[in-house]
């Protein structure tokens, strides 16, 4: 049939399509036989440019590999000739040259301008040329020193590892001794900027020190401390004495014996002082075994500053206790609620939003409901609970806020506590400075006064300073200046006595007083309470914890032994209780919180005696009269006070209202409280049972037909 409207090539199109395909794919066939086949251009070592078909491109690595095989494993390599080294003529030319010293770091020459910053840090500039000069470096003073007097009683073992203490303490166990500790802080970023800044400003005569000369390298060498008695009526300072610290601890600086020692030898000492800066800056207390812990003067200022606030913080803890007990008392209402009337919805605390009857009473019994005023009622408790629970949180945050825990223990001096992160010195502005002084005297009144010893930074660069300037680094030690004097610190006496009454006569008896008498023995103020009349010495006894919990030690035989330090019976320490003030967070024996009469079983410890049971308090007062108060008795109350005569052959006259509201008096009465409990575990707290679960609406039994109850036979 013919086609109409088509034409030829249109009818045969795919044809000549298919031709030209064909015709091209046998043109190249015939070029991959007849023309130049595919080749790549190599450029191989020793042999010139090749060009290789690319099956072949590798055989003229492989060949020079292989080649270079061959020359490893040759027993007999051809060997270079050796060059000739004049080292002696090399040695001398130079020596007979005038010496220059380099004025800049070779990798650091060619960098302009005060520096560049690298990560951070910076990198110095080059050590300036000319006629340029250095300051002489001045260390700054410490800040104001703190002081903080205490006593406690050290454990014996110390003397063994450290025989240089056993001077210091007592001659008999127990080892109660009272030290200062002196806190003062350092400004080492201050110092950086002395080092840092171009005296003059303009850089004309005065350069700053080259940074390379400290960075990375400066130290504090030592911490001197002085102590003195007083000043003379022109200000001097009466007997000032330096302060050795604790014996039998020696720090690195100690090694140098020449004043210009050889800078290797020097560096070592400065680099062994940055290891060990904490042991240099911060010495550690000796252990204690008994008594209020070791705080800082900073840490003693805060407890001082938390116990002036503890009438606010015992009745914030008793309000925060009430509404804890509000809360469970509601919580109680909760679980009788949901036993009764059919039962309480299930609370947002026990299932999702919208599961409860209220969001979905379709999938809820009507006859299951409880009644509308039940379930408001329980609504009403919710809200109650949640809104105590903020308050608990808040009264939580306000009590950290004071210091102290939930139970208004102080948050200070616990143990295990984290070590403040020691900067570098040239990086901390307050870098703290801790030294004790273990050799004062019972009742004496010190001042202390505190500077820092650094490495000389110019020292070793003699040659790069101008000739006259050349002594100053000759020097490699530089001493601070010293910081202003403390203020007097008063040192606990060995024994104390605090009238606490008085009274002229009456018809019960003659003139007397009430006197409250203290010692310290084993880490604790012990007391003893007499009446006495005039005439009488002040002289009781006083009846001491259980032998068991106050071991003397036999250190003879613990050191033939060689035994581990021993370890303190629970609750000698009040660091078991996490309480600093040595105070029971549960109350405090004695007589106005008797102690547990429960008996406990303790077990000395190998190689100890138990201790005394009784101890005799001696202030070696008499009580001489006691009178009345001139000008006292205006309201119509008369106020007595009494005379003692001192172990001095002095006059005291002691005011019991005065005795009764002193800081010491509170000090030691608390501290004779805490003694009472000495070495007793704190008693478990017994656990309130926990209320039966509320069993939710779901969970419930279907009721049997008849309401549920038991069918009984009534009475006809």
């Amino acid at each position: 049939m013919k086609l109409k409207g088509i034409g030829a090539l249109e009818q045969n199109v795919e044809k000549i399509v298919l031709g030209v395909v064909g015709l091209v794919f046998l043109l190249v066939v015939a070029m991959q036989f007849l023309a130049k086949p595919n080749t790549v251009e190599i450029q191989a070592r020793g042999a010139g440019k090749q060009r290789l078909r690319p099956d072949k491109a590798f055989e003229p690595i492989g060949d020079m590999a292989q080649g270079l095989l061959t020359q490893m494993r040759d027993p007999r390599p051809e060997l270079p000739e050796a060059s000739q080294v004049g080292l002696s003529q090399a040695w001398q030319s130079r020596h007979g040259a005038a010496f220059v010293p380099t004025p800049t770091i070779p990798a650091l020459a060619a960098i302009d301008g005060p520096g560049v910053s690298i990560a951070g840090d910076d990198v110095a500039a080059p050590i300036p040329e000319g006629d340029f000069r250095f300051p002489q470096i001045s260390v700054p003073a410490p800040s104001p020193v703190m002081t903080v007097a205490f006593v406690n009683t050290i454990d014996p073992l110390v003397t063994l590892r450290s025989p240089e203490v056993r001077n210091l303490l007592p001659r008999e166990q127990p080892f109660d001794k009272a030290a200062v500790t002196i806190e003062g802080r350092f400004d080492g970023v201050r110092f950086k900027e002395l080092l840092t800044t171009d005296p003059d400003g303009d850089g004309s005569d005065f350069a700053a020190i080259p940074m390379q000369w400290w960075k990375d390298s400066m130290a504090v060498l030592s911490v001197d401390v002085e102590r003195c008695s007083g000043f003379d009526a022109q200000g001097n300072a009466i007997s000032p004495t330096p302060v050795t610290g604790i014996p039998g601890r020696t720090l690195p600086i100690a090694s140098l014996s020449e004043e210009t020692p050889a800078v290797e030898r020097f560096q070592e000492i400065v680099d062994l002082s940055r290891d060990e800066a904490r042991q240099v800056t911060q010495p550690r207390y000796l252990p204690v075994i008994a008594g209020t812990p070791w705080l800082s003067p900073t840490e003693a200022a805060r407890l001082a500053d938390i116990e002036s606030q503890r009438a606010d913080i015992d009745r914030r803890v008793a309000l925060l206790e009430r509404t804890r007990e509000e809360i469970a008392s509601l919580q109680l209402q909760l679980q009788e609620l949901g036993r009764g009337g059919g039962g309480a919805p299930p609370t947002s605390r026990d299932s999702p939003r919208g599961n409860t009857p209220r969001d979905n009473p379709q999938q809820t019994d009507p006859g299951t409901q409880p009644a509308d005023s039940n379930r408001q009622r329980i609504e009403t408790i919710e809200r109650r609970i949640e809104q105590l629970q903020l308050d608990v949180e808040r009264a939580r945050l306000n009590l950290e806020d004071l210091g102290v825990d939930e139970a208004g223990v102080p948050l200070i001096g616990r143990p295990g506590g984290e070590e403040e992160f020691l900067d570098d010195l040239l990086e901390s502005p307050d870098m703290r400075l801790i030294a004790h002084d273990l050799s004062v005297e019972p009742g004496k009144t010190y001042q202390y006064r505190m500077r820092v010893r650094v490495n000389n930074p110019l020292f070793g660069h003699g040659q790069q300073l101008p000739e006259d300037q050349q002594p100053l680094a000759t020097v490699a030690v530089l001493t601070g200046a010293w910081s202003d004097w403390s203020p007097p610190t008063t040192v606990d006496g060995a024994e104390y006595y605090f009238v606490t009454g008085a009274n002229q006569g009456d018809d019960l008896g003659g003139p007397r007083a009430s006197v409250e008498m203290f010692r310290f023995y084993y880490g604790y103020w012990r007391r003893a309470v007499v009446a006495a009349e005039p005439g009488d010495s002040l002289v009781a006894t006083v009846k001491l914890p259980d032998p068991a919990l106050l071991p003397i030690w036999d250190l003879a035989a613990v050191a033939q032994r060689q035994v581990a330090p021993p370890t303190p019976q629970p609750g000698t320490n009040p660091r078991d209780r996490g309480d600093p003030r040595g105070r029971d967070s549960r109350g405090l024996g004695g007589p106005d919180n008797p102690a547990p009469t429960d008996e406990q079983v303790v077990t000395l410890p190998e190689d100890a005696a138990p201790g005394p049971a009784n101890l005799v308090v001696d202030p070696k007062a008499v009580l001489l009269d006691v009178a009345a108060i001139p000008g006292a008795n205006e309201s119509g109350t008369s106020r007595f006070q009494a005379y003692f005569r001192t172990p001095a052959g002095s006059i005291a006259i002691r005011d019991p209202m005065k005795d009764g509201r002193s800081a010491a008096y509170a000090r030691m009465k608390a501290s004779a409280l805490a003694g009472l409990r000495q070495g007793q575990p704190e008693p478990v707290k017994e656990e309130e049972p926990a209320p039966p679960p509320v069993r939710r609406q779901q969970d419930r039994p279907t009721p049997p037909p008849g309401g549920g109850r038991p069918g009984g036979g009534g009475g006809g």
